[in-house]
């Protein structure tokens, strides 16, 4: 946003950055579309992530995420575990992008496409029933902010679920 305030286009005001940040605010911005989704609704939450986050695969991330939610929102009964990483993905690999991102730091060297990394590292993780803890060591990832966002995200995402409150899990 400072750039933007500083004379930046917004269309370049964004941080080129594939971070997380545009995907925790893309809940709030479905709201008005839950009950009748149109083509906006994908102008809107393009435009939301882009504004911070100027990456093709932070906003590819944004739809896939905002497509779930809006299809969760539309069932009868909760999906299983297992459907919320393999939907995300199937979503994902049709509208990424095709830019290759890279690992940071070993044991993981990875080169490819977000759905790829999450294909072939983060679904064996949860059928070997790793912990976040185990995960993050194995990849040497960001294990004190992964373990703060999971005590929370599963926290609301379990009490949403148990009591049928798909209006709370759409904003969370």
């Amino acid at each position: 946003m400072s750039a933007f305030k500083e004379g930046v286009h917004w269309s370049m005001a964004g941080s080129p950055s594939a971070g997380n940040g545009a995907l925790m605010r893309i809940a709030p911005i479905i709201v008005p579309h839950v009950a009748q989704p149109t083509l906006e609704l994908w102008g809107d939450v393009a435009l939301g992530a882009h504004l911070t986050h100027r990456d093709g695969m932070s906003t590819a991330s944004c739809l896939a995420f905002a497509a779930l939610l809006i299809e969760v929102m539309r069932m009868p009964l909760p999906p299983s575990g297992a459907w919320w990483i393999q939907r995300f993905v199937a979503i994902l690999s049709v509208i990424e992008p095709l830019a290759h991102y890279q690992s940071r730091q070993a044991p993981i060297e990875f080169s490819g496409r977000l759905s790829t990394l999450i294909t072939d590292y983060v679904i064996p993780a949860l059928e070997q029933n790793l912990t976040v803890a185990d995960a993050c060591r194995k990849w040497h990832s960001g294990l004190t902010a992964w373990k703060r966002f999971l005590r929370c995200s599963t926290f609301w995402l379990v009490t949403a679920m148990t009591v049928n409150d798909f209006s709370s899990l759409a904003c969370i």
